[in-house]
């Protein structure tokens, strides 16, 4: 959209209004709602390891309940970031299904986007 708005300063205003609104929004309703960690490297340390002789050695069976530092990342910004999808070609829907990992917040706001009834059921039901 920036591209097409290049020319007109008035639709890149808006455009950068509409996506400060859609950071506020997100923020606050969306960003925190999962946790965003990622793994520790470490863990591997603690799995079990054979003696030479093959009995086992001492674990720390408590180490995967250790509390891990959350990593927040930008949902938002990193989705910002990816190349345009062709639009003939994308099914939004299946598309935000396969992301859900990548971007686990976002995918909730874009499932609660996608799931507001359009105007075809209002139209179909008069």
């Amino acid at each position: 959209m920036l591209q097409d708005y290049a020319d007109d300063p008035d639709l890149l205003e808006y455009l950068e209004s509409a996506k400060s609104s859609l950071q506020t929004y997100y923020a606050m309703r969306y960003a925190n709602s999962t946790p965003q960690t990622l793994d520790d490297p470490t863990d591997a340390a603690d799995i079990i390891l054979r003696a030479a002789d093959g009995s086992p050695s001492k674990v720390n069976f408590t180490s995967r309940y250790r509390k891990k530092d959350r990593v927040l990342r930008d949902e938002l910004e990193e989705y910002f970031k990816l190349p345009c999808e062709d639009f003939d070609g994308c099914k939004p829907v299946q598309w935000w299904v396969g992301r859900r990992a990548q971007f686990p917040s976002l995918y909730c706001l874009a499932r609660d986007l996608l799931t507001i009834p359009g105007m075809f059921s209002f139209v179909f039901f008069m």
